[in-house]
C-alpha cells in the first residue's frame, strides 16, 4: 500500500467530526495521511504500525460512486454508529491523486456516535 500527505479542509463553522480524525484536537496541523493501493509512486507502507503516531485514512468507493476517505484505526467501542461525514475534507496538489481520484477534494467520514447519541440527534 502506498500513502500520501493530505490537507484537511476544515468549515468555518465548527468542528463537527465528534473527535473524528480531521478534529482540531487530534490533528494539530493540517495534513494527515491517505493511504490507498492505486496512489502509483506514492511513499511504500512497510509497515503501517510504525506510523501509529500519524493520523492515516483509507479511500473507500461509495457504492453509488465517488470516493470517501474513512479512519483506518476505528474506535474502540464496537458499539459506535458510523462512520459518517464530519464536515471536512481532504486534498492535495499532488499529481497522483488526481490522476487516480480525480481533482476534487474527499469528504472525510470520520464521526462515530454512541447509538444513544445517534438516536437523541435523529429526532
Amino acid at each position: 500500500m502506498k500513502y500520501l500527505y493530505v490537507n484537511i479542509l476544515r468549515s468555518d463553522l465548527g468542528d463537527c467530526t465528534n473527535d473524528g480524525v480531521t478534529s482540531p484536537l487530534r490533528s494539530k496541523g493540517k495534513r494527515i495521511v491517505l493511504a490507498h493501493e492505486m496512489i502509483s509512486g506514492g511513499h511504500p507502507m512497510h509497515n503501517i504500525d510504525k506510523m501509529a503516531d500519524e493520523l492515516i485514512v483509507l479511500l473507500a468507493k461509495q457504492h453509488f460512486g465517488g470516493w470517501i476517505a474513512i479512519p483506518f484505526r476505528k474506535p474502540s467501542d464496537d458499539h459506535t454508529i458510523g462512520p459518517m461525514f464530519g464536515g471536512n475534507y481532504v486534498v492535495t496538489s499532488d499529481g497522483r491523486f488526481g490522476e487516480a481520484f480525480g481533482r476534487r477534494p474527499i469528504p472525510v467520514h470520520d464521526r462515530f456516535e454512541t447509538p444513544e447519541h445517534y438516536a437523541e440527534l435523529s429526532r
